[in-house]
């Protein structure tokens, strides 16, 4: 109702109306937000999915290549520790060779048991070669025996030991002298 200029009432008028939302606030609007957000997490896993497998695809090259350069090692090493072993076969072979010449100038048992009634050889080198010998010799009616210590120890030790068993044999036999203070 309104009253106009007269001061008469008027009838009452209905006028119906409807205020809408906001455009951004319409189910359209909030259909798209939805489909927008969906597609943006799809897009979103995907990227990330991408750099994952990128990333693995890395870590599997360096993860290759290491292993590469392992097996490498293990190739290097083992030529090395073949070298290393067959100078260690060719080392010992020499010694064990050094040892039967050396054992080959020392009295035999034989020899001992021949020349002598009771003995007994206590030898026992620190290692398989030594400087250390003993030594017996029969010349006219005298039996002469030695237990000989030559310097050094291992190969060096048993050059000593030969040229002391081949310097006795030569004072005693080539030279004949038996006095023990003279030789």
């Amino acid at each position: 109702r309104a009253m106009g200029a007269s001061g008469a009432w008027s009838e009452a008028f209905e006028y119906q109306f409807r205020i809408n939302p906001p455009w951004w606030h319409t189910w359209w609007a909030r259909a798209l937000y939805i489909i927008f957000g969906s597609l943006f997490i799809f897009v979103l896993i995907r990227w990330r999915t991408a750099q994952l497998k990128q990333r693995q695809k890395e870590l599997e090259s360096e993860v290759e290549s290491a292993t590469k350069e392992i097996r490498e090692q293990k190739n290097e090493a083992e030529k090395q520790k073949a070298i290393v072993e067959q100078a260690h076969k060719e080392i010992t072979d020499s010694i064990d060779y050094a040892e039967r010449i050396q054992k080959s100038f020392l009295a035999t048992d034989e020899m001992l048991s021949e020349k002598l009634n009771d003995y007994f050889v206590f030898f026992q080198p620190k290692e398989a070669v030594s400087g250390d010998f003993y030594w017996l010799q029969e010349y006219d009616d005298k039996i002469l025996v030695a237990a000989v210590d030559c310097n050094g120890h291992g190969v060096p030790g048993a050059f000593m030991s030969m040229l002391g068993s081949n310097l006795l044999n030569e004072i005693v036999v080539a030279r004949g002298n038996t006095d023990p203070a003279t030789i």
